[in-house]
């Protein structure tokens, strides 16, 4: 069984992100961008994988990916994660707190005053 990754190894890094099944194309301009996806829509067929229209996005200058906002003025976490933390009940039991330091690294780029928001 091919995995994703190596099935888009050629377009990773270039203008492909892969996590599990959820495909990210990106690209510079709309000309490009319409080459990638016609790159990435050769491999999908080539190796007969289908996609879920439904779940697909197309030419948006706005997405979330991967609990993150992505948009023509950076990458952002999804206030929902941000929400989270803030509303995070203080841990009692050393599970709870090594959940919320897990759940906190993820996102700690994106929290002001944390480093590098």
């Amino acid at each position: 069984l091919t995995t994703i990754n190596h099935i888009f190894s050629s377009l990773i890094d270039k203008c492909v992100i892969v996590q599990l099944d959820d495909i990210l194309v990106y690209s510079e301009t709309r000309e490009q961008h319409l080459n990638d996806l016609e790159a990435v829509f050769t491999l999908l067929q080539e190796h007969r994988l289908l996609t879920k229209g439904s779940k697909c996005e197309f030419l948006t200058d706005r997405l979330e990916f991967l609990g993150h906002v992505i948009s023509t003025k950076g990458v952002k976490v999804n206030p929902r994660k941000i929400e989270t933390v803030q509303a995070w009940l203080p841990p009692m039991k050393l599970l709870e707190l090594q959940s919320f330091i897990g759940f906190v690294n993820y996102v700690w780029r994106f929290i002001p005053k944390m480093g590098g928001g």
